[in-house]
């Protein structure tokens, strides 16, 4: 009687709540707390709901934006988790995880310049995480921003010298620009991190035949 009681009156309580005008976080704590019941009973659309009034209370709250992604994604609402991303990185414009996640929906949606501008905020907030700075590259040089892409590749080899990802990226920049022994000595120089890296020794192998041929 109790659980059934405490359901039938919730809406009643949630709306007398806000009424009380008690503190905010306290309200967005009862409406997670509804959402969650409503996920419990499968009741998809109204968890939603009540995730969209706490999101509206409090935009910038990462565990609200969360919750509410993950409900969106498993429904596969792509353009309103990208509404919400938006809306939730001008409220909490220091989240940097938030400002990489926007920059790949950006990419996706073939906005180069705007995932640049969020990858270059994500990387602002995060300098050290690597990721970041990979897919800030990636995306400038598929603008065709080469300048900017290739310092950011020479910065990346110069921070994780072990990792072979950008000496790659870099060295097949100087193979279409033909400049074969430069891409040969990146190559190799990554090969002396990675000795049994089999990408790495095929790729180098491919590159001195290439050299052989011309010569």
């Amino acid at each position: 009687n109790y659980l059934k009681s405490l359901e039938e009156n919730r809406q009643i309580f949630l709306d007398k709540w806000k009424d009380l005008n008690q503190p905010e976080q306290l309200l967005i704590d009862i409406l997670l707390e509804e959402a969650d019941w409503r996920l419990h009973l499968n009741e998809t659309d109204a968890a939603e709901s009540v995730l969209y009034r706490a999101f509206e209370l409090s935009p910038g709250n990462k565990t609200i934006a969360e919750k509410l992604e993950k409900l969106l994604a498993a429904q596969e609402k792509f353009a309103e988790m990208f509404a919400l991303l938006q809306k939730y990185v001008v409220a909490n414009p220091t989240d940097h995880e938030a400002f990489n996640a926007l920059g790949m929906m950006h990419w996706q949606n073939s906005a180069i310049t705007d995932a640049i501008v969020a990858f270059q905020k994500a990387v602002a907030i995060a300098p050290n995480v690597v990721d970041y700075q990979k897919n800030l590259a990636d995306a400038c040089l598929s603008a065709e921003r080469f300048d900017e892409g290739i310092h950011l590749l020479l910065q990346l080899i110069k921070s994780c010298p072990s990792d072979p990802e950008s000496y790659e990226k870099l060295a097949s920049l100087y193979v279409e620009a033909g400049h074969l022994q430069s891409a040969y000595d990146l190559l190799d120089q990554a090969r002396q991190y990675n000795p049994q890296h089999t990408q790495l020794n095929e790729w180098l192998n491919s590159v001195q035949e290439a050299m052989n041929a011309t010569e």
